[in-house]
């Protein structure tokens, strides 16, 4: 039941300012606000998303007494970066500020290098430009980009080739220059809050001397509003004439640098002619730092020398105190960076990549102990090379064909962390591809490993040119032994407890490097498998959404999330939970997993693109009890209210939780990601999911807890501190340890008053279960405590389906204190042969004794066979099975489990009549292991009752020797469509046109307003640039596509104005065999030339502007097609290169009409047959009378603003009536199914979906049942 509710409205806003007047401004942050309330502080709500994260820096005790110097200018030491520099139109202040200056400080002082040689300053772009969107468009938070500092490090300006070296597209090439920068890293980032005299404090120590006996101090950086309206010092003060800045505006914009401080500096706020610190200005009846005329921080900004005092400024202590919105800095709160002086990186992978579109691309890092295993044991990711930088090559600026290869180093020390001594390893390049629409091509070119350990020593893969999986996976590796990792963790155990009694324990480690870190591992263990959704309906506590909306949610109980309780949930539209209720999106959020990892949060999932509709069926619901808490979503995106993404979370008093996922219908990607989170990096859980809408309805992830003491913290120092009141505990404690290199180490230690158990198979802790399988348990026990235990009733029990306890109880009579006993197969299951792999199944094992009884949970894991499709192709050059030809189809399996598959056999089949299938099946596959690859050939066939371009659908069923059937259903389009029509702008009405007389004429074809991420299975391409004014310009890859396009045999037609001679010169323009001639001259009648296929033909074209100032020339063996009458120059060219053909016209074909009808499909088909386009012609059949009735085609058409569809039935009848896109999703009702009286109704649409959303241009049905016979037409939208 619900308990409370309090809906808030969350906005992200995005401002653009124009360059000639903000060129450094950066985005705003998304923002919480009341509904019903204006947003008038965009980031007011939002203080605690990134500081959350950080931890703060506190004044040491003995430093609360200690003086300090009156004034401090670290920008004179030498180790400052200098000049000032202007960060020019890039919006980068937060890399400026950050990098640039901040981490060049540090590094500079801790190495005592000069601040003024480029071999010691440090490029903003390196970090910047992996989560810039790809263009340099975007800002990016501080946290992006101190990632990458503290995993990756950052190249010196020399390294990088300049400062600014590329712009913000380009991507760093070269080992040599990527190891260097692995060596300038921080170890992490803390924040100060500022808001009050201790935070002043505080700040002018860190200034002063890092508040560690430093001989300098440091600097810090802070958000506020981009700095132009100052103040001049009065000549009361020090530093007379100078700028200063008495109050931010309420914008959080830009990132700053704070250098130093003078505590003389003043300013007279209230006029009353004094300088004070002690009268209450803001009359809040509160004296504090808000109060104070005294005092000022120097800061130094990006704007180059020019800015203020040669790029200096002040600002008054008053303006870190003031609330944000009230002339303060954004909350309250600098940031300051922890440098290291050196880094000691152990082992790199040296990569060279190619790719032509990068955001398509993963990179990361694998280690397997068994080296005859294809599938890594651990995996290590990173934040860079993570589907990012946008559609282009891998360095970016993608004129160069070079750029599409790029050589780089992955720091994969973190490897070494499961690493033993005296053994081999096999270490993985793993190349993840995420390409649907298989946009991209790329390669492995090369791959080795580097140790740094002890010398050099590089192992070189032998597989080179290894060309990546579509779509899929791609690994390659390298056998290696390498030094062991030498951090250990020493505290072998824990002491007996008593109840009540407090304990406290030092945990100890050797080697490594320190400092170290310690921490407690509460992570959750988490499986996948399925079950039905849960359709909640109780309580509807979000109906509508801006951005996001957000509902407070009262629990019936209070709910444990990695070792702290909860009773109060806030629930987002956008897919998620917050736990804790000041949880908002960071500013410049751009990597969703990155955000989740930061961010305390449950996310079944989390996306920006989420959008409840009012007035709909979406929503989100909450069901709820003392026993379980249900929330379900039901929601689309913003434009798209007719989508359905559903799924759920089931929240449990024991700390479960289970995320269900439900139909999700989307036509395009969405950014998103799912799983929980405590927010500190390194307690989350994210399930491998396919994107939206890949996941299986009825899929669900379960996470479970580990059980273990209420009380017990670990400090960062490793100071374990416990207090367990009860008796009869035992839990798993697991200690995680990282050195300052980031190498990991781990020791599990069982807690207990007395009594240990434990079950293993063939002495391993690690429980394993092969699917169809019976596994042996052995139970192990020890009395720890000082008494002997008699009569110790042991059971085992599971609750799942795939898995039966056979053996689930053992009697122990006895155990003497001290004593140690093992019992072999006293325990034993069997799991289905059905079973996923890597399922991780709960087992709860019980032990009863008198008045003891202790519980302990233990996890068996599944092993199985994962069989997929990674790909398929038909093997000839094209790869296309046409309509009356025979061809090879190659499938390509690989085994994504963890066990082998064994006789496995392929049988393949397709429901289309137009299919046959040559091969004997079943096909014989063999042996299959854990990620290998097998390739299986059918032979098939296609007669000509398959239209060119159409889908057929087939089913693979692979089977194992044990009967494990694996089902694959797959679409394979057959013979390349026809035509694709692509219409840029749709004010000509050309790409309607020419999309309208292809359907006539029965031709197969596809229409787009947009330009599409591929047109490689088009036989022909007709693109529709746009007239004088509305045209739209190609951009270079679009060009580079229609170029590709034309290598690999294709035809095309493009009709425009601007884009032959005014728009930027692009090589496709080349491939029309034309030059233009200046000349001006209208074409309001076009004619046919003869000898050509146009010979006969005459249009009168009365488009909006026939006059064009220019016309074109061909160039031999192009000839010309059409030919104005008053004007008898070419207007279109028709040129046959042999490997592919094109058409160049000044003129829109939707603006020619002809006194005979014929002519225009007759100009069609000739044009058809001049690019020799293979077709089935199966025609359109007529529309049938009405019986009884009359429908009429709707009016206007094309129209803007409204249309009608006038029906007349002569009796009464059943009607539905509804309108379409080109995709079939039924978009407007204009009768919902309905019985009619006889007589004349008129159907009127606008233009709009159900929900009131204007839909995009383009082409539309309409589609009228009249006692179940339909009756369809099309409507053309043009506003």
């Amino acid at each position: 039941m619900r308990k409370n509710l309090i809906f808030m409205k969350r906005t992200l806003t995005l401002l653009f300012f124009l360059i000639t007047i903000i060129a450094f401004s950066q985005q705003h942050e998304r923002t919480a606000i009341p509904a019903g309330q204006w947003n008038t502080a965009p980031l007011t709500d939002a203080d605690a998303a990134i500081l959350n994260t950080i931890e703060e820096l506190k004044i040491p005790a003995d430093y609360k007494s200690r003086s300090l110097p009156d004034s401090i200018d670290n920008s004179l030491y030498k180790w400052f970066r200098r000049p000032i520099f202007t960060q020019e139109s890039y919006p980068n202040c937060m890399q400026s500020t950050s990098i640039a200056y901040n981490f060049t400080y540090e590094i500079n002082r801790l190495r005592d290098q000069p601040g003024d040689d480029p071999d010691h300053q440090y490029t903003t772009h390196f970090a910047w430009n992996f989560f810039n969107g790809g263009n340099g468009w975007w800002g990016v938070n501080y946290l992006f980009t101190m990632d990458v500092l503290k995993y990756h490090g950052t190249p010196s300006v020399t390294d990088y080739g300049g400062f600014y070296e590329g712009g913000g597209q380009r991507w760093m090439s070269g080992y040599d220059e990527w190891y260097n920068a692995m060596n300038n890293r921080i170890s992490g980032i803390k924040k100060i809050y500022v808001g009050d005299e201790e935070g002043i404090i505080t700040l002018k120590h860190w200034l002063n001397d890092h508040m560690d006996g430093s001989p300098a101090g440091g600097l810090a950086s802070f958000i506020a509003c981009s700095p132009y309206d100052m103040a001049i010092l009065p000549p009361e003060s020090p530093q007379t004439g100078k700028h200063v800045i008495l109050g931010w505006c309420p914008e959080a914009l830009h990132g700053m640098t704070i250098i130093g401080y003078n505590d003389s500096i003043r300013y007279d706020y209230n006029e009353d002619g004094k300088f004070t610190n002690d009268i209450d200005l803001n009359n809040d009846g509160v004296l504090d730092v808000s109060d104070w005329e005294i005092g000022a921080m120097k800061f130094c900004n990006s704007y180059g020398e020019g800015w203020a005092d040669s790029g200096y400024c002040y600002m008054m202590y008053k303006t870190l105190a003031d609330r944000f919105g009230e002339g303060g800095i954004w909350t309250n709160t600098v940031h300051v960076l922890e440098a290291k002086a050196e880094h000691d990186t152990r082992m790199t992978y040296k990569v060279t990549l190619e790719h032509d579109y990068r955001e398509a691309v993963r990179v990361q890092a694998g280690i397997s102990s068994d080296l005859t295993s294809n599938k890594p044991e651990h995996i290590h990711s990173y934040t860079i090379f993570n589907y990012q930088g946008g559609w282009h090559y891998m360095q970016g600026n993608d004129t160069t064909e070079a750029n599409k290869t790029i050589e780089f180093g992955l720091d994969v020390s973190p490897l070494l962390s499961h690493v033993e001594a005296g053994m081999p390893y096999k270490f993985f390049l793993i190349v993840d591809e995420k390409d649907p629409d298989n946009k991209g091509y790329g390669q492995i070119k090369n791959f080795s490993l580097i140790d740094y350990q002890d010398g050099v020593a590089e192992t070189v893969c032998e597989e080179q040119n290894v060309v990546l999986n579509d779509n899929g996976r791609t690994m390659m590796s390298v056998i290696y032994e390498p030094a062991p990792n030498d951090l250990t963790i020493v505290t072998e155990s824990i002491p007996v407890y008593e109840a009540s009694q407090p304990m406290s324990i030092q945990l100890e480690a050797t080697g490594g490097q320190q400092p170290y870190q310690w921490q407690l591992d509460r992570n959750y263990v988490m499986n996948s498998t399925e079950a039905a959704f849960p359709e909640v309906d109780e309580v509807q506590i979000i109906n509508n959404s801006w951005t996001d909306s957000l509902a407070m949610q009262v629990l019936d109980f209070e709910f444990p999330f990695y070792g702290n309780y909860y009773g109060t949930l806030v629930v987002s539209s956008g897919g998620y939970i917050f736990i804790d209720e000041n949880m908002y999106f960071w500013s410049y959020l751009v990597d969703n997993d990155y955000f989740l990892k930061n961010s305390r949060v449950i996310a079944p999932l989390l996306s920006q693109d989420l959008f409840v509709h009012q007035g709909t069926d979406d929503g989100v619901w909450y069901e709820g009890d003392e026993t379980k808490a249900t929330f379900r979503w039901k929601t689309a995106t913003f434009d798209k209210d007719w989508l359905d993404i559903n799924f759920a979370v089931s929240l449990y008093p024991d700390g479960r939780i289970e995320f269900f996922y439900d139909e999700m219908t989307l036509d395009e990607p969405i950014r998103w990601t799912a799983g929980i989170s405590d927010g500190d990096f390194f307690h989350h859980s994210l399930p491998d999911l396919p994107d939206p809408p890949g996941i299986p309805s009825g899929t669900k992830i379960e996470f479970f807890p580990k059980a273990q003491p209420e009380e017990i913290t670990v400090s960062k120092d490793g100071l374990l501190e416990i207090m367990e009141s009860q008796e009869s505990t035992l839990a798993e404690l697991k200690f995680a340890l990282t050195d300052n290199t980031l190498l990991s180490a781990t020791k599990t230690c069982l807690f207990t008053d007395a009594l240990e158990f434990s079950i293993s198979m063939n002495g391993e802790d690690d429980l394993s279960i092969q699917n169809g399988q019976i596994a042996y348990l052995d139970l192990n026990v020890v009395n720890r405590g000082t008494a002997g235990i008699q009569n110790i009733d042991f059971s085992l029990s599971a609750e799942y389906h795939e898995l039966e306890i056979l053996d689930n109880q053992y009697l122990l009579e006895q155990i003497a204190p001290g004593e140690s006993i093992s019992i072999a197969s006293a325990f034993s299951c069997s799991c289905d042969k059905d079973i996923a792999d890597n399922a991780q199944m709960m087992l709860h094992l019980n032990a009863v004794a008198a008045s003891l009884s202790y519980h302990r949970e233990c996890i068996l894991s599944s092993s199985a066979p994962d069989m997929e499709l990674s790909g398929f192709e038909v093997r000839n050059e094209i790869n296309l099975l046409e309509p009356g030809e025979t061809e090879d189809l190659k499938l390509r399996l690989v085994n994504k489990g963890s066990r082998v598959s064994i006789n496995t056999v392929a049988v393949l089949s397709s429901s289309h009549e137009g299919i046959t299938i040559n091969n004997s099946q079943p096909v014989n596959v063999g042996t299959i292991n854990p990620w290998e690859d097998k390739e299986v050939l059918f032979s098939l066939s296609a007669d000509y009752s398959i239209s060119f371009g159409s889908e057929v659908d087939f089913t693979l069923l692979i089977t194992d020797e044990i009967g494990v059937n694996t089902e694959m259903n797959f679409s394979m389009r057959v013979g390349r469509t026809p035509a694709y029509i692509i219409d840029l702008d749709l004010s000509t009405g050309s790409g309607v046109h020419i999309y309208e007389h292809l359907q006539d004429m029965g031709v197969e074809s596809n229409y787009s307003p947009k330009f599409p991420n591929s047109i490689s299975n088009y036989q022909s391409v007709f693109l529709c640039v746009g007239k004088m004014f509305t045209s739209h310009t190609l951009s270079w890859q679009q060009g580079q596509m229609l170029l590709d396009y034309l290598d690999d045999g294709g035809n095309l037609y493009m009709e425009g104005r601007m884009v032959w001679e005014q728009d930027p010169h692009l090589p496709i323009l080349d491939r029309f065999g034309f030059t233009t001639v200046t000349s001006a001259g209208g074409y309001e009648i076009l004619r046919g030339v003869d000898s050509t296929f146009t010979e006969g033909l005459a249009y009168e074209n009365t488009a909006q502007n026939s006059l064009c100032l220019y016309y074109l020339e061909p160039t031999p063996p192009a000839f010309s097609i059409f030919t104005g009458v008053e004007y008898p120059n070419c207007a279109a060219v028709a040129y046959d290169a042999g490997g592919y053909k094109t058409i160049g016209t000044m003129f829109e074909m939707g603006g020619l009409i002809s006194s005979d009808t014929c002519q225009m499909e007759t100009l069609m088909q000739n044009i058809l047959d001049f690019f020799e386009v293979k077709q089935s012609l199966l025609g359109v059949e007529e529309m049938p009378e009405m019986p009884d009735g009359t429908a009429l085609q709707n009016y206007p058409n094309p129209f803007s603003h409204e249309t009608r569809i006038p029906v007349k039935l002569e009796k009464k009848s059943l009607v539905d009536a509804a309108v379409y896109d080109l995709q079939g999703r039924r978009v407007y009702d204009l009768s919902p199914s309905s019985t009619l009286e006889a007589g004349s109704y008129n159907f009127t649409w606008d233009g709009r979906s159900n929900s009131g959303h204007a839909l995009p241009d383009g082409i539309y049905l309409y589609r009228i049942l009249v006692e179940g016979i339909p009756y369809t037409g099309k409507m053309v939208l043009i506003r």
